[in-house]
């Protein structure tokens, strides 16, 4: 699960297109309420932090799919 901070969401849901998931307002609504409440992340998951530089980011994960 790539996860980001509040601000950072609220960037990057203002970015798609209406055609795309998170581009019409009640989707943006529903995004920021699993968010705040984290009830997208399942026991268990693999929390990455997606403020990292991109590389660092794909490190991580190539790290994690190899071992």
């Amino acid at each position: 699960m790539l996860v980001v901070d509040g601000n950072t969401l609220v960037k990057r849901l203002a970015a798609p297109p209406a055609n795309e998931w998170g581009g019409h307002a009640s989707e943006q609504v529903f995004i920021a309420g699993q968010h705040a409440t984290k009830e997208d992340i399942h026991q268990g998951s693999i929390v990455i932090d997606a403020m990292q530089p991109l590389s660092v980011v794909v490190d991580v994960i190539l790290e994690l799919i190899s071992s």
